[in-house]
């Protein structure tokens, strides 16, 4: 943080009261850059108690922030509750909250919120994460969701009661862990997570950042679009001598650098159209084809027992495939068809790959998500797939995770009832 957000003042009461960042004036009201608040505790005080006075029994001790795992809460061990205010069913239910440990400084990433109940604000939580692909596990006894955003950059949203001054409130902490990933989109999404357990913008739908060909510098460049297939045969030339190395970061980079080549908005249609070739046909630049096919057959997405890296590509060329064929039915529809009969392999080995990642929505419910978000792009033109879809059980996946996803994620429900209407299941 720059100089000019530092704290005015730092009150202490008692010698050593909670000590509280305030955030810039010029920071006031703005949704982008929310005012983050630096805690650290007094000691020898009690534990504050957070709504009715609890039952001493129910007080939990500081937790051993080193152990691994707690009692994991699924949403089929929990009932809707009656308050009006709910309106799904709480998958994660804190009974009540623990202060952090003595000394403990919260991280910048946090929010004080005073004047709500903890009931409530974990609800916002779990809603807003319902609109955001990020995978989740929910630690009740904790007071801890553990989260995994698709990119495999992690983080924790962890809930303390404040003492002293504070003991009226609740603070909300977004722990990034190290040496877990990290991605561009990864603060932005924390920041969504905390305006929404303050209660700012739960029902209003998240706003993409602006687009690449929205950018001023893009708007003047004078790059004419004639010389955009020479720089498409460049990017793509480098993307399978990224493919092809045998460093496993360069390998995630070159899956990676295919996406913006195929994205919409951001290139000409001739980049668009020699990337789908090259992915999809393994035209110009057979390596990535055969590269990404590769990664594709390497694991069974029903083995819990796969290593990571090998998942990592996994999911990467998933998402590579998911985003070919979704422009490819957008835009040729035709070359769509013709491409799925030209390789057998796309539907032979491919759709029942997707089905098996549907069934995997609790353990993957990232490549659940764009498994079915390619299978409804292949159904509206190909009565192929949908006849190979239905052979490998894609009727009772997709209920399973439209079950999953009614509390957890509002994407993947919506998707599942596109596919349950594409295969004309009543």
């Amino acid at each position: 943080m720059s100089n000019s957000t530092k704290p005015e003042n730092n009150s202490r009461l008692d010698g050593s009261c909670l000590r509280r960042y305030d955030p810039h004036p010029d920071f006031k009201g703005m949704r982008n850059e929310p005012g983050f608040r630096s805690v650290m505790l007094n000691r020898n005080i009690q534990t504050a108690q957070i709504g009715p006075p609890p039952e001493p029994s129910t007080i939990l001790p500081p937790p051993n922030y080193h152990r691994k795992g707690g009692k994991k809460v699924h949403p089929e061990d929990s009932s809707p509750t009656s308050k009006k205010d709910v309106e799904i069913p709480l998958c994660w239910k804190v009974a009540s909250l623990h202060p952090p440990l003595e000394n403990y400084a919260v991280s910048r990433t946090s929010r004080f919120i005073e004047g709500t109940e903890a009931r409530v604000i974990c609800d916002r939580i779990v809603k807003v994460l319902k609109k955001l692909l990020i995978m989740t596990e929910y630690d009740s006894d904790q007071a801890v969701v553990r989260c995994e955003t698709e990119c495999c950059a992690k983080f924790d949203i962890c809930l303390y009661c404040g003492r002293g001054e504070f003991s009226k409130g609740i603070i909300v902490e977004a722990k990034k862990k190290k040496n877990r990933g990290s991605c561009l989109n990864l603060m932005r999404q924390i920041r969504i997570v905390l305006d929404a357990a303050e209660g700012n913008g739960i029902s209003s739908t998240i706003v993409r950042p602006k687009e690449i060909k929205d950018l001023n510098c893009i708007k003047i460049c004078n790059d004419p679009i004639r010389h955009s297939l020479c720089h498409a045969k460049a990017a793509l030339e480098q993307s399978e001598k990224y493919l092809q190395d045998e460093c496993y970061d360069v390998k995630v980079m070159g899956i990676k650098s295919l996406i913006p080549l195929m994205d919409e908005n951001v290139v000409a249609e001739n980049t668009r159209l020699l990337t789908l070739k090259a992915v999809l046909k393994g035209k110009n630049n057979p390596e990535i084809q055969s590269n990404l096919f590769s990664y594709l057959e390497n694991i069974d997405p029903l083995n819990p027992n796969v290593d990571e890296i090998e998942q990592k590509l996994f999911s990467n060329a998933l998402h590579v495939m998911q985003i070919a064929f979704k422009i490819c039915v957008k835009f040729y529809p035709q070359c769509c068809l013709s491409t799925l009969t030209e390789i057998p392999w796309l539907v032979d080995f491919l759709v029942p790959t997707m089905v098996r990642c549907v069934k995997t929505i609790k353990s993957r419910p990232d490549n659940a998500l764009r498994s079915l978000l390619c299978l409804n792009d292949l159904f509206s033109v190909s009565p192929q797939v949908i006849k190979k879809a239905l052979e490998v059980g894609i009727i009772s996946a997709t209920l399973e995770a439209n079950k999953r996803g009614k509390i957890y994620c509002d994407q993947t429900a919506c998707e599942c009832a596109v596919a349950l209407s594409s295969l004309d299941y009543q």
